[in-house]
């Protein structure tokens, strides 16, 4: 038991220094974490056993946390499952969100071209400035849940092109288009914004780690004949419940550094626009 309490405390150990002096790449993290709950579980093992070894148990005391543990694992999967769908789908969102604000602004440079020479200059200019901006200034800063002034200046600089436009300008056909585009960009950036800022609740965190714990001492409580097999299915179920709380926490910031969601597309109009002026 004392070489079980070694590993796992040298396992946390670098774990925690790791992180101190310097963010690690997912996947070491994962690994990390997936290795510190296994050292965990082989210690919350040894340790129920010890404090209450199996030779104490009766039959039904075995029955009793069978039921237990089917309930217990039974809510404990419907929570996390239920987690993982709500993440999943608010990161799935928010790269939808970045593709339409994208196709918005090339839109917008497209339409832009039936607009007189002054005023399609000015569009161009300032949608080349957004993307520009919202690539190398405003995606770092999102990590941080921060947005860009810069950008949101550039916005601005396109709203004042069509709304200082001549009434002859803005009976074209195309001019309430390019609205309606200046509109879904406005909202899409606003969307983006507020999906970079969400974060699952501090209560959840707590509700999915404390049901993981409950779930694997529930296992450990169970009379099996062979110890090893026991073992294994204790670190084999906290490895998963890792795995997955991992995700959950890579996919709730879709920003940050752990499973960013690039700025391809921003970058993928701003070179195609580039092309268009040689």
């Amino acid at each position: 038991m004392i070489a079980q309490l070694v590993m796992f405390a040298g396992l946390a150990a670098v774990y925690i220094a790791l992180q101190l002096f310097d963010p690690i790449p997912l996947w070491i993290s994962a690994v990390l974490q997936i290795a510190i709950a296994m050292a965990g579980a082989n210690l919350a093992l040894s340790t129920v056993r010890r404090l209450y070894p199996p030779e104490r148990r009766s039959s039904s005391d075995n029955d009793l946390i069978s039921g237990s543990f089917a309930t217990v694992g039974a809510v404990y999967a419907l929570v996390l499952g239920f987690v993982i769908v709500v993440v999943w789908q608010q990161y799935t969102d928010t790269e939808a969100t970045v593709g339409r604000e994208a196709n918005a602004i090339a839109d917008l440079d497209r339409m832009a071209r039936a607009l007189p020479v002054d005023s399609q200059r000015q569009v161009q200019d300032a949608a080349r400035t957004y993307l520009r901006l919202g690539v190398h200034e405003e995606w770092p800063m999102m990590a941080r849940g921060a947005s860009s002034t810069r950008a949101q200046a550039a916005l601005v600089e396109l709203w004042t092109v069509y709304t200082d436009m001549e009434a002859k300008e803005r009976g074209s056909p195309l001019y309430e288009r390019s609205v309606s585009r200046l509109n879904e960009l406005g909202d899409n950036r606003r969307q983006r914004l507020n999906d970079s800022q969400q974060s699952v609740s501090p209560l959840m965190w707590v509700m999915l780690y404390v049901g993981g714990m409950i779930t694997l001492i529930t296992l450990c409580l169970f009379d099996a004949k062979s110890h090893d097999l026991h073992r294994f299915l204790a670190m084999t179920l906290a490895g998963m419940l890792t795995l997955a709380l991992v995700l959950i926490g890579a996919l709730e910031s879709p920003f940050d550094e752990n499973l960013p969601i690039p700025p391809e597309m921003f970058q993928a109009v701003l070179d195609n626009l580039r092309q268009l002026e040689t």
